[in-house]
């Protein structure tokens, strides 16, 4: 079992790519539920941009100055105006004021002392399991949203799941044509119903429509050491030349879509891929993809949905 600072460090570079692809809104105010002491809150800050004021809510008062340290009003006058505006059910003591950017609230996630639908975006980021009631948070999350608002759960798991033990030569081609196909706009693809149903079951019933659940592995994702097939006759500097990519980070075991692509299902990876990898490569997967292994490990799942 992974510690608290293991999970975040390995959850940051994972929370970074999908805030990338995430259609983040660009003004209004975004929520950061059970923000703790505040460490992703300037990753938030930096992906929403400038327009958006970020909101953090946590139960405990101390962390919640602790996230607010960094955050200084520029004035004061009009940050207790913008609480008063979308906070309510709440003593002004629970304010913990930031600058133009942060703003700290202490407050109960089953019971937002926040206005029906004042939120754009709302970030809960590893903490949805450390709620009584999940689904109570998560419809409560849905009233504070207005309609359309996002909604982006990160939430740590156990469980056994089937992998397929790419070795590290196709791993690297694999993450950059993956890259490849989402930087050309392509969706990504779902985790297993295995994995992300249950999730799932509670956004849908919280209120929330169509949710896309991510899963990626935390721990070291598993390879194997396979070397490329005896009949491959191109020479090894000629060999997956097509997929070169001047950022060598989408070729390393440390991307996050390296940590997904073992979880992936191989008919539907090789859909959105084949075009993408020369039929060597393709022929090596399907080979690879026959034989799936069953491990226990740690999970990282990924869910993005909306209002409705």
């Amino acid at each position: 079992m992974m510690r608290h600072d293991q999970l975040h460090a390995s959850l940051i570079p994972i929370l970074r790519h999908t805030l990338a692809l995430a259609p983040l809104p660009r003004a209004g105010l975004a929520l950061d539920l059970a923000c703790g002491p505040g460490l992703k809150t300037p990753l938030l800050i930096e992906a929403c941009g400038p327009g958006v004021r970020l909101l953090g809510v946590d139960i405990d008062r101390i962390a919640i100055r602790a996230a607010t340290t960094d955050y200084r009003p520029r004035d004061r006058r009009q940050e207790a105006d913008l609480l008063l505006s979308l906070v309510s059910r709440s003593e002004p003591s629970s304010f913990v004021v930031g600058r133009s950017s942060f703003v700290g609230v202490v407050g109960d996630a089953q019971a937002l002392p926040l206005r029906d639908g004042c939120c754009t975006a709302a970030f809960c980021i590893a903490a949805l399991s450390l709620f009584a009631d999940r689904l109570a948070a998560l419809r409560d999350l849905h009233r504070a949203l207005a309609p359309g608002g996002l909604a982006l759960l990160v939430v740590g798991i156990q469980a056994w799941a089937q992998i397929i033990q790419w070795p590290a030569d196709l791993a690297a081609c694999l993450v950059t044509a993956y890259a490849q196909a989402l930087a050309a706009g392509l969706a990504p693809l779902p985790a297993t119903p295995d994995l992300g149903g249950e999730l799932a079951d509670l956004l849908l019933q919280a209120g929330f429509t169509a949710p896309l659940i991510r899963a990626f592995w935390l721990d070291r994702p598993p390879t194997t050491d396979h070397q490329p097939p005896a009949n491959d006759q191109r020479p090894p500097e000629n060999r997956n030349s097509e997929l070169r990519t001047p950022n060598s980070e989408l070729r390393t075991q440390d991307s996050p879509l390296a940590a997904e692509l073992p979880l992936l299902p191989w008919p539907a990876l090789r859909s959105l891929l084949a075009p993408r990898l020369p039929s060597t490569e393709l022929a090596r997967c399907d080979e690879l993809a026959a034989d799936p292994q069953i491990e226990l490990g740690t999970l990282a799942l990924v869910a993005q949905a909306h209002a409705a």
